[in-house]
């Protein structure tokens, strides 16, 4: 089995990620179904094996679920930064062929404006949020009474990631690697089996990071720590009491830090931790 339908077979109460300040949470079982109707809606939309999804949201679980949902459509899965300026997310768009584009609320309002200003590809834009007009189709909840169960998909390759350079000598660059053949889909890739061996990663793992998951190093961690069983402790946006307290509220083994972070973390004054104490 795949790495998450082997844990929501196994420990399907035990909570897959957490979200912070809100402290929402999805178990393996939860974020599973979720995967599996938003693959169905993605398929429903008639996007075929070696598609392209693309979305723009914050740290928030729907981005999560999409990722392991290209996977199991078959899909390449883009994310792109809220941050961005709109010629670069047309550039993207364009490059990567998305048929979908998934935002939020928050990145709504830039995504239509690319997406109308773009010449070539232009992708049907959902929201995971209420729409408050007809401009965007919402997605809130994503996907409602669909079929959850992965025996209904069609037999399909396995979809990866489809991720961008930094772009600082031009305009970014794709990393696009062949699709997972279907006839291994339930096992290990043996670049993941090398990260989990060197870092230790297991069932028992609590992975916290504070980073934007539209970078390669969080999305991929997170979702390898899912995948090898653990829980993903992420944060909207970083903020230094919080994250202390979480460190010693979910124990946390792994995490992924930037020096001005660090900066921020000694600047703080002597019991920070408890200020970040979520309220009662």
């Amino acid at each position: 089995m795949n790495g998450l339908q082997h844990w929501a077979a196994l420990r399907p109460d035990a909570v897959a990620a957490v979200f912070l300040p809100t402290h929402q949470s999805l178990t393996f079982a939860q974020l599973s179904a979720q995967a599996t109707a938003a693959a169905h809606w993605l398929i429903s939309q008639g996007l075929g094996p070696g598609d392209s999804l693309a979305v723009m949201l914050e740290n928030r679980s729907e981005l999560i679920a999409l990722a392991f949902a290209a996977r199991r459509a078959g899909l390449y899965f883009t994310p792109l930064s809220v941050h961005l300026q709109e010629r670069e997310i047309a550039f993207m768009l364009g490059d990567c062929g998305a048929r979908v584009l998934v935002v939020s609320a928050q990145t709504r309002a830039l995504a239509l404006r690319t997406v109308a200003a773009a010449s070539g590809a232009e992708p049907a834009v959902f929201s995971v949020d209420d729409s408050a007009d007809n401009a965007v189709t919402s997605l809130a909840p994503l996907v409602h009474g669909r079929p959850t169960d992965d025996a209904t998909l069609p037999p399909r390759p396995v979809g990866r990631d489809q991720l961008y350079s930094s772009g600082t000598t031009g305009m970014p660059r794709a990393i696009r690697k062949p699709l997972g053949a279907r006839e291994h889909r339930h096992e290990e890739d043996r670049e993941v089996a090398a990260w989990r061996r060197t870092f230790e990663f297991d069932h028992t793992s609590v992975y916290f990071s504070a980073a934007p998951l539209y970078h390669a190093a969080p999305l991929r961690y997170a979702l390898r720590t899912i995948d090898c069983g653990g829980t993903c402790v992420l944060q909207a946006r970083f903020d230094p009491p919080q994250a202390l307290h979480a460190l010693t509220e979910w124990k946390v083994t792994h995490s992924q830090w930037v020096p001005t972070m660090f900066v921020r973390l000694l600047a703080l004054p002597p019991g920070s931790a408890n200020a970040g104490r979520p309220a009662p």
